[in-house]
């Protein structure tokens, strides 16, 4: 066993925030698609801004609710 090393009165902060906007389309009984767009803020990164676009696509068999 190694023992733990390190200053343990040390302090570290980090904010991480993620919003994201999303609209669904019933395209059919049985198809819907949602698009959107995500972005995520994030410090002690080098890059700490990401814009990422969302897609989603659910498709049933039967079309119909409780089957």
């Amino acid at each position: 066993m190694f023992p733990a090393g390190g200053n343990p009165l040390s302090t570290l902060n980090q904010v991480d925030v993620g919003v994201f906007l999303q609209d669904d389309w019933r395209l059919r009984s049985n198809l819907t698609v949602s698009l959107g767009l995500r972005y995520e803020g994030q410090t002690n990164l080098a890059d700490s801004r990401g814009i990422a676009p969302r897609l989603g696509i659910a498709w049933g068999w039967a079309g119909k609710p409780g089957r």
